[in-house]
């Protein structure tokens, strides 16, 4: 091959050697974006790698997110009582023997997250609340999760909804503190006039006691017309 000919040659193969360099910085690039999102963005990093119930982010401010929340199943119980703090510790023993094995099958459960509460605000100071508190049936066991032993406890479906959540750290563990809290968010809600259910609101806890810092909390205030609870 001739010099002139090997110049023609160059020429005509430049432009296919550029389109694979171009094709591959791409995708390495694309490789690196998409592994610093996932170190960045987690999906649920408040759940610490235990099932939690699937949601999507349909939109955010500075003060909540607003969620929505695919259809799933729960096991609840029904507390009425003066404080959630007694209703909290009443609802959770419950639940916790029912995931211990006190169920038809006798199986052990894996725990998961939140911790939900349904608050409903009472009718007055020395008058009792009602509070249902929740745990998340596992993603592989929400066909069909074991029967409860303790006819306090019932399996409720819960059908899709959108929600409007605030989440914050810390403890909190009274009346005045959760109660705080979602009068912070409806605060928020009333000043941008977005329609909401005022008969009840959920607090979601995250992590068990003893995880001092880095702690997750959340509010759920439904939609307006967002069901409560399942079929």
């Amino acid at each position: 091959m001739s010099w002139s000919q090997f110049a023609v040659f160059e020429d005509a193969l430049k432009p296919v050697v550029l389109s694979f360099v171009i094709e591959g910085l791409a995708a390495l690039l694309g490789y690196y974006l998409l592994q610093a999102n996932c170190v960045l963005h987690p999906p649920h990093r408040f759940c610490h790698e235990i099932d939690c119930p699937s949601f999507t982010v349909v939109n955010s401010t500075e003060a909540f997110e607003v969620r929505y929340y695919e259809s799933g199943v729960w096991a609840s119980t029904d507390v009425e009582t003066y404080a959630y703090a007694l209703a909290s510790t009443t609802g959770f023993k419950r639940l916790f023997n029912y995931i211990d094995g006190q169920n038809e099958d006798g199986v052990k459960i894996p725990m998961t997250a939140p911790v939900r509460t349904r608050i409903e605000p009472s009718a007055g100071p020395f008058c009792k609340g009602n509070f249902t508190v929740s745990f998340f049936v596992p993603h592989d066991q929400q066909k069909s999760p074991p029967k409860p032993n303790n006819p306090d406890i019932y399996i409720e479906k819960q059908p899709a909804f959108t929600a409007f959540v605030s989440q914050f750290g810390g403890f909190n563990m009274d009346d005045w503190s959760i109660s705080k809290k979602a009068k912070e968010l409806v605060e928020e809600l009333d000043k941008l006039g977005v329609p909401y259910a005022s008969d009840s609101f959920f607090y979601a806890q995250y992590d068990p006691p003893f995880r001092l810092t880095g702690r997750h909390n959340e509010i759920w205030i439904r939609a307006e017309d967002a069901p409560t609870r399942s079929s």
